[in-house]
């Protein structure tokens, strides 16, 4: 929580998830036993980055009347993709062995690590435009007004 407000939360977001993409890498190939109970330990770190990040980010993107139903959105759809991700590892698992859904899962948490980075990159210039655009309105207003000031003098 407290991360997160001093850092940006698609930051840590994706931090997260390239740690669940190194836990799983590492899960994958099971260098030993001892390394998967340190894993288990970042799956835990991981968890603990993206859980109430992502949800914070829920909360700031809509506004205060429509939070209910953003939650219930968000939990909906968390839902259906945890049950189709558990039917797709299952098949992976049956048909390629143990391996492949590791690897599977730590590349697609790569791919959302590098889309919350580029979204946040697009937000920033995003913001920094519209404060150009601000402050562009701001220098012509003044300007505007210092014009009407002489004039009136």
């Amino acid at each position: 929580g407290r991360l997160s407000d001093r850092r940006s939360k698609a930051t840590i977001a994706a931090v997260g998830y390239l740690i669940f993409a190194v836990t799983y890498y590492t899960f994958a190939a099971a260098p030993n036993h001892a390394m998967l109970w340190i894993m288990m330990g970042c799956y835990g770190m991981y968890y603990a980055l993206t859980s109430p990040v992502l949800r914070a980010l829920v909360v700031e993107t809509v506004p205060n009347d429509s939070r209910g139903r953003a939650f219930g959105i968000f939990y909906f759809s968390t839902s259906i993709a945890t049950l189709l991700s558990s039917l797709l590892t299952g098949e992976l698992w049956k048909h390629f062995g143990g391996a492949l859904p590791f690897y599977v899962s730590a590349g697609l948490a790569v791919v959302a690590a590098l889309m919350l980075f580029a979204s946040k990159s697009t937000q920033q210039s995003a913001l920094s435009t519209q404060h150009s655009a601000k402050s562009s309105f701001w220098q012509k207003a003044k300007f505007q007004l210092g014009n009407c000031t002489k004039t009136n003098h």
